[in-house]
């Protein structure tokens, strides 16, 4: 068995995940990653190409032919292999997304669809959809602001103040994307157009940052930012928030998410972030501009 420690969490695993360092413990670890054969596909799912959904207490991702996943109760994410082969290389590209997010959220945690950044005081989240240029503007900024995380945020709350916790020092670039800022070596991702690439800017001795605002990311024909209206951060939140799926399907979950609404409204800055596809034309100095005035 392999044991790794990330977003604060010890994990124990069948197949060895490359893009983590190992880590030694003797205790047993918060989250087990094991093989299961004997897992059954339910109904709901079994005519279905992909399928992602659940709740609190079970969540299922199923790929047709490849692998089905459950993840329970925050402690044990199980793994069918619906083919001969399924390479660690695979599921662990597969395992390091939504299917962690959804185990963490499961642990009770504020989990969130964002990419994070750190200016060496504070932290600054870019929420948003797939596609949405979370990765991109992470890579924009990478030489000059240390990398938190990609993809999965998992935000804590002490003393009326919001906090991101250390990801994965990993990156999805497309190639176009990749080769515009010099990044070398990727890791190709199964069925998608990009790869991942691994960062040497994160801090790993450190466990998590002090939020200070969230950008919404959306596309537009120049690059602006306001201040983000209570409907705004409302509907950005609900879709890009781990939780139950389809949504209201888990009492709890809606409370949580009600309840992580609020104090993510009340701990951070909340603004729209518009800018054009060309993120190069957003320089360094106009986001610390953002950054200190909003």
């Amino acid at each position: 068995m392999y044991k790794y420690k990330t977003y604060g969490f010890t994990i124990e695993s069948y197949f060895a995940i490359d893009f983590l360092q190992p880590f030694n413990t003797n205790k047993a670890c918060e989250i087990i990653i094991e093989r299961n054969q004997d897992l059954v596909t339910p109904k709901f799912i079994k005519n279905k190409e992909t399928y992602s959904g659940g709740d609190i207490s079970n969540f299922y991702i199923f790929k047709k032919k490849t692998v089905l996943i459950k993840i329970s109760n925050g402690k044990k994410i199980e793994i069918k292999h619906l083919r001969d082969k399924v390479s660690s290389d695979y599921l662990s590209k597969i395992i390091l997304n939504a299917p962690l997010g959804f185990c963490i959220y499961q642990k009770r945690k504020c989990v969130l669809h964002a990419s994070a950044i750190f200016n060496g005081k504070k932290a600054y989240l870019f929420m948003g959809l797939s596609r949405s240029g979370k990765s991109s503007i992470a890579a924009h900024f990478s030489k000059d602001f240390r990398f938190i995380t990609e993809d999965v945020s998992i935000i804590d709350f002490e003393n009326h103040k919001a906090y991101i916790r250390n990801g994965l020092p990993l990156i999805k670039l497309s190639n176009q994307i990749a080769g515009k800022y010099n990044f070398k070596d990727g890791y190709p991702i199964n069925d998608d157009e990009r790869s991942y690439y691994v960062l040497n800017n994160i801090n790993p001795k450190r466990e998590s940052f002090e939020i200070d605002k969230c950008f919404l990311l959306d596309w537009s024909t120049k690059n602006s930012i306001s201040k983000a209206s209570d409907e705004e951060i409302l509907r950005y939140f609900l879709l890009c928030n781990h939780s139950a799926f389809p949504h209201n399907s888990c009492k709890e979950s809606s409370k949580m998410q009600m309840t992580y609404l609020k104090k993510v409204s009340k701990t951070i800055d909340f603004f729209v972030f518009q800018r054009q596809k060309k993120i190069n034309q957003i320089s360094t100095n106009e986001l610390k501009l953002l950054m200190k005035n909003g």
